[in-house]
């Protein structure tokens, strides 16, 4: 039996965050102004060669989301 959000094509992660933000958004004032200001995130991607980073990239949830519209397209 294959999972709902893997027919979907969607990976686990990312079925997990939709199911969140719908959560937040359904809350009652003050709690939903509260838990989405906790929504973001920041990290750092880095490509290394021969021990050395190469290249070294930030990613944030807006870089994510406009990829992930980019990929859906």
């Amino acid at each position: 039996m294959v999972q709902q959000w893997r027919a979907a094509g969607l990976t686990y992660l990312r079925y997990a965050n939709i199911c969140a933000d719908f959560v937040r958004k359904a809350l009652k004032e003050p709690k939903r102004t509260e838990a989405l200001s906790r929504t973001g995130f920041e990290m750092t991607r880095s490509e290394w060669s021969e021990g050395k980073v190469v290249k070294r990239e930030t990613l944030t949830q807006e870089n994510e989301t406009s990829n992930v519209a980019k990929s859906n397209k």
